[in-house]
């Protein structure tokens, strides 16, 4: 289950690095969200990867 959890917070954190790098002084708020949401969703989806 560790491995799990630390895998999770390491692919949240590179999406939350790429929104702050490149997408947070984009005006493009709906793109923004959208992005933000595939990132939670692909971290949740990887749980029926392993």
């Amino acid at each position: 289950m560790i491995p799990f959890i630390l895998h999770v917070a390491l692919l949240i954190t590179v999406c939350l690095l790429f929104y702050k790098l490149l997408l947070q002084k984009e005006t493009f708020y709906r793109l923004n969200r959208i992005i933000l949401v595939f990132c939670l969703a692909l971290s949740l989806l990887y749980f029926r990867w392993i």
